[in-house]
């Protein structure tokens, strides 16, 4: 399966970007960006959005920045939606891809650094715990797994304990699936916690370290893994997720 380039916004993006959501009924300001790649878009919207989008619905993602040279608009259709939290979640599949792939390419490229990996979710029927043990020997935390790809992963952590995992802190992170291929021991490091506005929680996000004792059957697990989250998700009609840290 070939991988789709996909484009991690950088800790400035929000502040040089400006991102707008109009649809049928709405046309909503302060988007808040979770994935983008040339195939589609996540977005996250203001609660005054709820209830204004429909599946399959035709909207335009409009983005905004000194940095372009002029406006550019998206256009796409509503794939998935999530509007069981205060802020709706949107996934956009773009009408044409071939003509986004180039506008990200040219004019928003240096906006953002590029992945090329895909990071998908468990199944919520399924889920996946982990278990933290940094390197300081100070922490050990029980969590859940968000989500994952080849080169990172995210973890649902209680916000309480976010200060207890500071930033490029090398961590053994463990995952228990039920299922022996995905019961990894991963080494990591932490790139960021981020405070999850529709709760008590925080979601950190890990970058993978090659570790040569485990590296290959660990990459391949977690390959299997993400392929068949894609085919779970291409035949319930979803698009597969991939999270912007």
């Amino acid at each position: 399966m070939n991988k789709r380039r996909q484009y991690r916004a950088t800790a400035d993006f929000e502040k040089l970007v400006q991102l707008q959501l109009l649809g049928p009924k709405v046309h909503a300001h302060n988007v808040r960006l979770l994935d983008l790649s040339s195939g589609g878009a996540g977005v996250e919207l203001p609660a005054s959005a709820s209830g204004m989008l429909l599946m399959r619905d035709l909207v335009e993602l409009r983005v905004l920045s000194p940095r372009l040279p002029e406006t550019i608009d998206m256009r796409g259709k509503v794939a998935w939606l999530d509007e069981a939290a205060a802020r709706p979640k949107v996934g956009i599949v773009f009408v044409n891809w071939r003509e986004h792939r180039m506008l990200l390419d040219s004019q928003l490229k240096g906006l953002f650094n590029e992945r090329e990996a895909f990071r998908v979710e468990p199944d919520h029927r399924h889920p996946i715990t982990a278990e933290i043990h940094l390197d300081d020997g100070a922490t050990t935390l029980q969590v859940k797994l968000r989500d994952i790809s080849v080169l990172g992963l995210a973890l649902r952590i209680p916000a309480k304990s976010m200060d207890q995992l500071p930033a490029k802190t090398g961590a053994l992170v463990t995952l228990r699936s039920g299922h022996a291929e995905m019961d990894l021991k991963l080494r990591a490091e932490v790139r960021h916690v981020r405070e999850d506005e529709s709760g008590p929680w925080a979601h950190a996000g890990f970058r993978l370290v090659h570790d040569p004792r485990g590296a290959a059957r660990a990459e391949r697990a977690i390959n299997r893994f993400v392929m068949q989250r894609q085919r779970d998700s291409l035949r319930l009609g979803l698009r597969p997720t991939v999270i912007a840290d």
